[in-house]
């Protein structure tokens, strides 16, 4: 008996999901979460599975699922969530932001192949809509799922709003949009953790920065989130720390603690020219 409908069956593997920055693992990875999150019977797309059952699925060991799973956190396109005791760990795929970053490819990475039919994201085809999500997979439940918040949607909503301020003074500085990608989708996740409500402030405070560093680098991203702390201050206080700040700074501080030293020899020279005449 053949076994052609065996082989015939298949997961979802979308090839533009490799220029999120992890690799082919990560884009087999995010192509079965794509799938679960357009069908988990959780309103806020989170589904249960366990890592034998990614496995079963994708054919990725646990090596391989934790680094896909590391760098796919980090680029925001996907979510993990521990719920309950025993612990278990619930994902989510950020379908808008996935979509975003797919509309800012090229054409011709994601768009369908005429010859194959391989590729295919929003492309329609046949007159019918195009399914980005087929594939046949072992079926999880998806009863007794997490209750979750609309915190992750606040996060979501929290991330645009840090990537707008940036985004429109850095317009307002250069003249043109800042790049946004996989990379830059993680720093903004990072940023919002470590500064929270402010960052959306801090991010356009600081593309106003004029220190001669940060211009050469085009106030890179990536540079805030290194300091973000500090020009969280800079921005709470409204002073731009420059490179030519602090050394006014420290000449300064150099020239009181040269002025105090000499007040202090001076009282003690005189202290002892009271105490030799006595």
């Amino acid at each position: 008996m053949s076994l052609y409908h065996v082989y015939d069956r298949h997961i979802s593997f979308h090839r533009a999901y490799v220029t999120f920055g992890a690799g082919v693992t990560g884009a087999l990875m995010l192509s079965q979460a794509v799938y679960w999150a357009t069908r988990t019977a959780d309103p806020e797309g989170w589904f249960y599975k366990t890592q034998q059952e990614w496995e079963e699925e994708t054919g990725l060991t646990r090596y391989e699922q934790e680094g896909a799973r590391k760098k796919l956190v980090a680029a925001g396109v996907m979510q993990e969530k521990k719920v309950g005791v025993p612990c278990r760990l619930f994902y989510r795929a950020d379908i808008a932001l996935i979509d975003s970053l797919i509309r800012e490819l090229p054409a011709s990475q994601y768009a369908e192949n005429p010859q194959t039919g391989l590729g295919k994201t929003t492309k329609q085809a046949r007159g019918k809509p195009a399914d980005i999500h087929t594939g046949i997979t072992t079926e999880t439940t998806t009863q007794n799922m997490p209750d979750v918040s609309s915190s992750e949607n606040d996060r979501i909503e929290a991330c645009r709003t840090i990537w707008r301020s940036y985004s429109a003074a850095y317009m307002s500085r250069y003249g043109t949009e800042p790049v946004r990608n996989a990379k830059v989708n993680g720093q903004i996740n990072q940023l919002l953790k470590r500064l929270g409500a402010e960052a959306s402030f801090v991010a356009a405070y600081y593309v106003g920065i004029n220190d001669s560093f940060l211009i050469r680098s085009s106030h890179e991203f990536g540079m805030l989130l290194a300091k973000a702390e500090a020009y969280r201050t800079q921005w709470a206080t409204n002073t731009q720390m420059t490179g030519t700040t602090a050394r006014q700074i420290e000449n300064t501080q150099s020239n009181l603690s040269a002025a105090e030293e000499a007040k202090r020899m001076m009282r003690e020279g005189g202290l002892q020219n009271a105490f030799l005449r006595r």
